[in-house]
């Protein structure tokens, strides 16, 4: 018997979903989570969500000193 997929979820199709998880290094706080399809990420999609990131946070904190770290599956 085969179960539906919930969520696009599909353990015979292999689809998953990898966050990416965008922490406060002094505090260790997670201040975003965003949810995405669990495929590499192009180029595109890694600098987009930089952009975005960094825009808001330039908002409200203009002259705050930013370290982006990834791991190598966004490298």
């Amino acid at each position: 018997m085969r179960m539906e997929p919930a969520l696009g979820l599909d353990p015979w199709d292999e689809r998953c979903f990898l966050p990416i998880h965008v922490y406060d290094a002094q505090t260790g706080h997670c201040v975003l989570t965003i949810l995405r399809p669990g495929k590499t990420p192009n180029g595109k999609e890694v600098s987009a969500h930089l952009r975005r990131l960094v825009r808001r946070i330039r908002l409200h904190w203009p002259h705050t000193r930013i370290t982006i770290r990834g791991d190598s599956h966004y490298g």
